[in-house]
């Protein structure tokens, strides 16, 4: 049986896209695919040794084993996630230098030692992997702290022409399009797409055609959305944020 296989670009050095895949995963990675399904747990992967989370409250499920570290360039692991260690496929990730950015290869192998399991385990992990890689991919855009979180909405404006003055946002779409203003170009984004506006710059978006989407913020932002939808005026200078409209 063909392994899966996976091939896409990010905006960052090798260096930086292995940290984030390896050593940063909790920063990014979805807690609904996990065992404990908790938020805040953490995703852990131990150079030659094991690949498992931990739970705010300590309980620790492995996940698989890591057979090949090679900062920047290589990671190779058995996988079993919510499976038992007999049932581990493997998986292997490059990270190769291009134009400026990063090309990301991941094969995911192994499925004919599942015997009759392995075209629904190879489904299920495709699946998996289409829910994974744009969380990743979304990551690689912002520094510091960070929020994913996945938004749907109709056509029509979202957020009106504003700046961060000290926080990076980026949107990364699933389904649909939307439009996004930086300045004064306006950029169309579809599937696939993500558009990141550094920190200091003037933008607004909104939804050409019904749409589902990762936007990546730091948590002030998530904050501020927050405070935006409560009753009352917003100070947006409390949040390092103005609104230019």
């Amino acid at each position: 049986m063909d392994p899966l296989r996976l091939e896409f670009t990010v905006a960052c050095p090798p260096e930086r896209a292995f940290a984030l895949w390896a050593e940063q995963t909790s920063r990014w990675w979805p807690h609904g695919h996990s065992m404990s399904g908790e938020p805040g747990l953490s995703v852990i992967f131990e150079p030659g040794g094991r690949i498992f989370e931990r739970t705010l409250e300590g309980v620790e499920h492995d996940w698989g084993e890591v057979l090949t570290w090679e900062p920047p360039h290589r990671l190779i692991y058995l996988w079993h996630l919510r499976f038992d260690r007999s049932d581990a496929t493997e998986v292997e990730v490059t990270f190769a230098p291009h134009a400026g950015g990063t090309a990301v290869t991941i094969e995911h192998r192994g499925w004919e030692r599942l015997g009759a399991k392995a075209e629904e385990r190879r489904e299920r992990n495709r699946r998996g992997w289409g829910g994974v890689v744009p969380r990743f991919r979304i990551a690689t855009l912002i520094r510091g702290e960070l929020v994913i979180e996945a938004w749907t909405g109709e056509p029509g404006p979202v957020a009106p022409l504003h700046v961060h003055h000290e926080d990076d946002e980026a949107w990364l779409v699933l389904e649909g399009e939307l439009v996004v203003r930086v300045d004064d170009d306006y950029m169309r984004a579809g599937p696939g797409d993500a558009v990141r506006v550094p920190a200091g710059t003037p933008h607004a978006y909104s939804i050409a055609e019904p749409a589902r989407y990762l936007i990546a913020m730091t948590p002030r932002i998530r904050e501020l959305i927050a405070r935006l939808h409560e009753p009352g005026e917003t100070d947006w200078r409390a949040y390092a944020s103005e609104l230019l409209v």
